[in-house]
């Protein structure tokens, strides 16, 4: 018996090894496919909105993969989405960084400091509050919307309601202004981390 020993042992290494060994092929392919897969994800995000990138459409004419509707054109979504862009960084000039292709010189001129007070606050809730008023009066048949046209219009409708994205201490009319004294001497506001995280952030792109 014990003269079998070393050949049982030897015949269960070479099974281990061959299990280890399609193993680690099995894991191989696998990251590979994944990498891959990643790879083509990047590339087609990349690639998705790019100016030559042309799809035709079923009467033959070649249209834009990124155009806009013509319901989104004829109702004035359009240059509504464009207004929104303006207005927020006209009444938060303090954000003016975050303005996409915004260029140095544009920071510098428009920047401004945060300014806290109630009549500055009451001025960005107001003009969140008329865009919202407007959007809701336009004439949009949403269904003859591209879907991702649709989102943006939800996302939208969503952000002016709740005052650029700030439904708390972005709100004049919520009364939350009213707490900064004793944030500013007690620290024990909800909101008082809000304002700090955003300068940080504003730091982190420079």
């Amino acid at each position: 018996m014990e003269k079998f020993v070393p050949e049982i042992r030897k015949r269960h290494k070479q099974k281990q090894r061959k299990t280890l060994f399609l193993a680690t092929a099995i894991s191989a392919v696998g990251i590979a496919c994944l990498i891959t897969g990643i790879i083509l994800v990047v590339k087609r995000n990349s690639s998705r909105c790019e100016a030559p990138n042309v799809q035709k459409s079923q009467s033959g004419k070649t249209v834009g993969r990124c155009s806009y509707s013509k319901e989104a054109k004829r109702a004035g979504l359009v240059a509504f989405l464009q207004r929104v862009q303006d207005k927020t960084f006209e009444v938060q000039p303090f954000l003016i960084a975050q303005k996409p292709k915004v260029s140095a010189s544009e920071v510098q001129q428009k920047y401004k400091v945060y300014d806290p007070s109630p009549s500055t606050l009451r001025t960005v809730t107001d003009t969140a509050k008329n865009l919202l008023e407007d959007l809701n009066r336009m004439v949009i048949e949403e269904k003859k919307l591209k879907s991702r046209e649709r989102k943006v219009l939800a996302q939208l409708r969503h952000y002016l309601k709740h005052v650029f994205g700030t439904p708390f201490d972005g709100d004049y009319y919520f009364g939350d202004f009213k707490s900064w004294t004793k944030c500013i001497l007690l620290a024990t506001h909800l909101h008082c981390w809000s304002v700090v995280r955003e300068v940080l952030t504003l730091f982190q792109t420079f």
